[in-house]
């Protein structure tokens, strides 16, 4: 069952202070130089998440060992916040063997943020990178921040710098949306609409200074509905609930209006409207809600 597959994973790799060692490149990303190895916030930092998800299944269950992996969980983000945290930087280290440490501004970072993983202040440093010149582009996001001279490069826009694979700019907004930084989320969101406009479909990767796309790689990604999950999981707060009930906790735009209709849940079919300060909630037609954004549970 998934709980003895989850448990064979955590047993098939070294463990330290609650870390795993996810060893070279190979492993995690496809940079095209190194340094994002062996001890790294992500996908550590999804471990915790793991650890908290099938805590909250096996107590809904009725299983009582459910609280030993919320331990653990917090154990792993403690270590996250402690190990691998580096403050004057206001960033993430990377530790390799015999305590090298390597520093790669690298959009996995983020990763630990949607997680969980991060205090507030470390929240409050990582959003600071956010920023054009550094991680942003006028047409998307950097998987490697400009601001690095030492691992940022062109050849390699996927994961190396110059742009990003098409997934991960639209996954960082939903992860913005998440932390409530619905203003920032969108001004990243934007930055990929030229595709919707010059290309006939989302390219498994695009550079971010400029409207183009590789041309030796994918022309299609199934990544592409990316955008869709980050309007629906991050904008309008879409969550379903361990008791078959969906939460919608929605952050409309700042300016303009945003509908999501026909979202179907069990035998209702819900419709939203979000505009500044304002939503409308339909269920079968009929308006369940309408007035400031607030969170709503729909049973």
């Amino acid at each position: 069952d998934i709980i003895r597959l989850f448990q064979a994973e955590e047993a098939w790799l070294e463990e330290w202070e609650n870390l795993k060692d996810y060893g070279r490149q190979h492993n995690l990303l496809e940079m095209r130089s190194c340094g994002y190895e062996y001890f790294v916030p992500s996908p550590n930092a999804e471990r915790a998440w793991c650890y908290d998800r099938l805590a909250d299944i096996a107590e809904y269950i009725g299983r009582k060992d459910f609280g030993a992996w919320h331990e653990k969980a917090e154990a792993i983000r403690k270590s996250i916040q402690t190990n691998l945290w580096d403050k004057d930087k206001g960033w993430f280290k990377c530790i390799h063997p015999q305590g090298h440490i390597e520093t790669v501004y690298s959009i996995q970072a983020y990763d630990a943020l949607r997680m969980g993983a991060c205090t507030e202040p470390m929240k409050n440093a990582l959003l600071k990178h956010l920023k054009d010149g550094a991680f942003l582009g006028e047409y998307g996001v950097s998987s490697i921040s400009a601001e690095d001279e030492i691992h940022y490069e062109l050849n390699d826009p996927d994961w190396s710098g110059g742009g990003c694979y098409t997934g991960d700019g639209p996954n960082l907004a939903e992860t913005l949306w998440q932390n409530h930084e619905s203003k920032l989320a969108w001004d990243i969101l934007r930055r990929h609409f030229w595709m919707g406009e010059m290309l006939p479909y989302f390219p498994q990767e695009h550079a971010c200074d400029k409207p183009a796309v590789p041309v030796n790689k994918r022309a299609n990604i199934i990544a592409g509905v990316a955008g869709l999950q980050a309007i629906l999981f991050g904008m309008a707060g879409i969550e379903p609930e361990l008791d078959g009930s969906l939460a919608i906790d929605p952050q409309p735009p700042e300016e303009g209006e945003i509908k999501i209709s026909g979202l179907q849940h069990k035998s209702s079919i819900i419709n939203l409207l979000m505009k500044p300060n304002f939503i409308q909630v339909y269920v079968n037609d009929g308006i369940l809600y309408e007035g400031k954004p607030k969170k709503l549970v729909i049973r």
